[in-house]
């Protein structure tokens, strides 16, 4: 690790490679690294395990995305297979920096369709806690705020779309001034257009 890199997330999420052997219904293998729950969670565990063991678990994290059907993900019942996973990470490394978990009304940069009550993060917060833990998804100022008031100092709200178009989201939360919408057709694309280019809030200056 150099002095400019602090952490590495394993990105387990959004049906992208690691969250494709989790996934029952991407994951057709035969072999150790498919079938059983066991099995499918191996290859995860296997490369925190690597670059725990290079970096030390405390500058290492993982993200994943139990409920999100982007790229054809989200299998019927995701729940006891994250809880496996979640219980080796406890369970072999307790001092992971934290573990990121995007909310099921998100699926990638989209929100989601509406999503029941069965379908909730509840499991992987008990199971995790009282460990820092990162919610990810579709957060405004309000739900935002309704985390915060639970009082519970080891989870932490994570903002991305807002943020591309408010370099100052937070004093603007704390003003309750207007936000900048964002501009999604930007997003993902090369060059400073839509990431480097907005404005301060007046009132925030």
């Amino acid at each position: 690790m150099t002095n400019t890199v602090t952490g590495v997330e394993v990105h387990a999420a959004n049906g992208f490679l690691l969250d494709q052997f989790l996934q029952s219904n991407s994951n057709q293998r035969t072999d150790d690294y498919g079938g059983s729950i066991e099995n499918r969670i191996r290859f995860v565990t296997e490369v925190v395990d690597a670059v725990a063991g290079a970096i030390g678990a405390e500058r290492t994290s993982i993200r994943i995305s139990p409920w999100s059907p982007f790229q054809g993900m989200r299998m019927p019942d995701p729940i006891p297979t994250f809880s496996s996973l979640i219980k080796h990470l406890v369970e072999h490394h307790p001092r992971l920096a934290y573990l990121h978990v995007i909310e099921p009304r998100i699926s990638a940069g989209e929100d989601a369709a509406p999503v029941s009550a069965n379908e909730s993060n509840a499991f992987a917060r008990d199971m995790w806690s009282p460990r820092p833990l990162i919610l990810a998804g579709g957060f405004n100022r309000q739900t935002a705020l309704s985390e915060a008031e639970k009082g519970e100092k080891n989870v932490l709200v994570a903002v991305g779309r807002y943020f591309t178009s408010n370099p100052d989201l937070p004093k603007r939360w704390m003003a309750e001034a207007e936000l900048t919408p964002y501009d999604r057709p930007t997003f993902y694309t090369p060059g400073p257009k839509g990431y480097t280019d907005w404005a301060l809030s007046e009132g925030t200056k």
